[in-house]
């Protein structure tokens, strides 16, 4: 299989993976009664856990990204930021791996996938077909959060907790704008082999406060 098509089944994955998150929270905040659901609660956030692999992040990777995607159409804008690690734990998470990113074209109105890998090779792909609506689309320059400091903002509002009660888990982190709000966002979630237990974890891409969805 070509690297191309890793990089469409992965970025495929992501999508899915995210999606199973994102679901399981909104069904277990509707569960709950009218008065006991906030959007987000503040979490208790000490710094406790250390990201150890810090050089290959999905900030440091997106010049290469941005690149290949503007050679494709110069009017792209980003529309979503990925990674995941899957069987991971407490001393691997951001251990380096190959970032997904999404470009909008408003001209093609078509959606651009570029997949980095740690060592900098790029390949990109077109989405299959054209967008029925237009995705919510942001700039790089509010984009001050890196992956880092995301994963670590997570593992300090009980991540770090839930990663090591349940090892071998998966985690996923997404940047993307939330059209409701108008603030942009990493979503960092854990979840355990079985897909019944998770951790989501919320965290303002410009200004690192970290919040805690309905549901954990």
């Amino acid at each position: 299989m070509k690297r191309r098509d890793w990089a469409i089944l992965l970025a495929a994955w992501l999508v899915v993976a995210v999606g199973l998150i994102g679901g399981i929270v909104l069904m277990q905040s509707r569960s709950g009664s009218a008065s006991s659901l906030p959007t987000v609660r503040p979490p208790t956030v000490v710094a406790t856990f250390t990201v150890e692999y810090v050089e290959v992040t999905a900030r440091r990777l997106y010049p290469l990204a941005e690149a290949e995607a503007k050679a494709w159409q110069p009017d792209v804008k980003l529309a979503g930021v990925s990674a995941a690690w899957p069987q991971t734990a407490l001393n691997l998470v951001g251990k380096p791996v190959a970032w997904q990113y999404r470009f909008y074209s408003p001209s093609q109105n078509w959606l651009y996938f570029v997949s980095v890998t740690p060592d900098g090779q790029v390949s990109g792909s077109p989405h299959l077909r054209s967008e029925s609506r237009p995705p919510a689309t942001f700039s790089a320059d509010d984009w001050q959060i890196d992956s880092v400091q995301a994963l670590a903002g997570w593992l300090d509002s009980g991540g770090g907790r839930f990663l090591g009660q349940n090892p071998g888990e998966q985690v996923i982190a997404q940047l993307g704008l939330d059209p409701a709000r108008g603030r942009l966002e990493w979503s960092v979630a854990g979840l355990d082999a079985t897909g019944q237990k998770y951790w989501m974890a919320v965290i303002d891409a410009s200004s690192g406060q970290v919040s805690l969805p309905p549901g954990n």
